[in-house]
């Protein structure tokens, strides 16, 4: 996987960040372990509210949580961002559109 500094904002794995994104209700996860399902994501990420789906590639270590509304995505990624699930430390950003 290729990081590539563009300013303030990175590329990593065709995931462009950047701490001043406003937030969105679409939360990106990364560094998903290849045995993580969509009910492990569901499991975790619906204690801080409605759930609306969740997408995850798991041969890209990859997922989108996508909650109802944007102030439970925020509680969501500020309180789980290093989590370990499965192994692996979880990264979450808010996703671009």
């Amino acid at each position: 996987m290729s990081l590539v500094n563009k300013s303030s904002k990175y590329s990593y794995g065709g995931k462009v960040s950047d701490d001043g994104e406003p937030p969105s209700n679409n939360l990106w996860v990364g560094n998903l372990s290849f045995d993580v399902t969509d009910s492990d994501l569901m499991n975790l990420f619906s204690k801080y509210g409605a759930v609306d789906s969740i997408t995850t590639y798991p041969l890209r270590c990859f997922g989108f949580v996508y909650f109802k509304r944007v102030e439970d995505a925020k509680a969501a990624r500020d309180a789980l961002r290093g989590t370990y699930l499965r192994g692996n430390s979880l990264k979450i950003e808010f996703a671009r559109p």
